[in-house]
């Protein structure tokens, strides 16, 4: 999945830009030969693939912004509410001009980046669905702290037996951990839904990214979420 956010400004502990530069990684995984349902599920997508307009909510900390991404736009990019980035606090602004900076299009739920996950395995599955947990690896995930720490989180992948495609991904660290050895790590969580696009394909709808760690003593918490609506229309 794209990049959704850039790191935060600041001292907010360190273990902080590791969440904010892995909210790509859960979505952004590919398959191994040994899920013919998710491989089935990127060429597909591939195939389908329409260049959507699309609006953006970006919530950090309680405070957000909206933006509209449009692929024949100048600036392709641009922020809706507030009107212009002085509206924006200072980490706010760093998010969205990231974010302006990095989304080249819709966020697609089966990416092509789902190719280096390993050791993938059946949970459970049923007439509907099929849920493999997986190790996500360093050539799965984006940003040098992330894949320092790869190593320590799982996840989990969700399919559609019927429409062949991606519809939930869950990228988690089951216990807790030390990136560095002033901070430690209780909860680390990224969530991805996705909701079909006209095309009949599935688009990361909502991601949602929960931190709870301490570091000097002192306890940080990290909540974001970015949601996505793909416009009727392509632009």
């Amino acid at each position: 999945i794209p990049p959704e956010s850039a790191p935060i400004t600041g001292f907010r502990i360190a273990i902080a830009s590791i969440a904010l530069m892995c909210l790509a990684d859960a979505a952004s995984a590919q398959t191994r030969p040994g899920l013919p349902l998710v491989q089935q599920a990127i060429t597909d997508t591939a195939r389908a693939r329409v260049d959507y307009a699309f609006q953006i909510e970006h919530v950090f900390g309680g405070e957000s912004f909206r933006a509209l991404f449009a692929p024949g736009g100048q600036p392709r990019v641009r922020l809706i509410a507030p009107a212009s980035r002085d509206g924006l606090s200072e980490q706010l602004r760093t998010d969205f001009d990231y974010i302006a900076q990095h989304t080249e299009g819709v966020p697609w739920c089966a990416n092509e980046m789902l190719a280096h996950i390993r050791d993938v395995r059946l949970v459970r599955e049923d007439a509907a669905v099929a849920v493999y947990s997986f190790q996500p690896t360093a050539q799965s995930v984006t940003g040098e702290q992330t894949r320092q720490v790869v190593n320590r989180l799982r996840g989990e992948i969700t399919i559609d037996k019927a429409r062949r495609d991606v519809t939930h991904l869950r990228l988690f660290a089951p216990r807790p951990f030390r990136p560095y050895p002033i901070a430690r790590v209780d909860v680390y969580t990224i969530t991805t839904a996705c909701a079909l696009a006209p095309n009949g394909r599935y688009y990361v709808s909502e991601q949602t990214r929960q931190v709870r760690s301490n570091a000097f003593g002192r306890s940080f918490n990290i909540d974001v979420v970015r949601r996505n609506r793909v416009l009727a229309s392509p632009q």
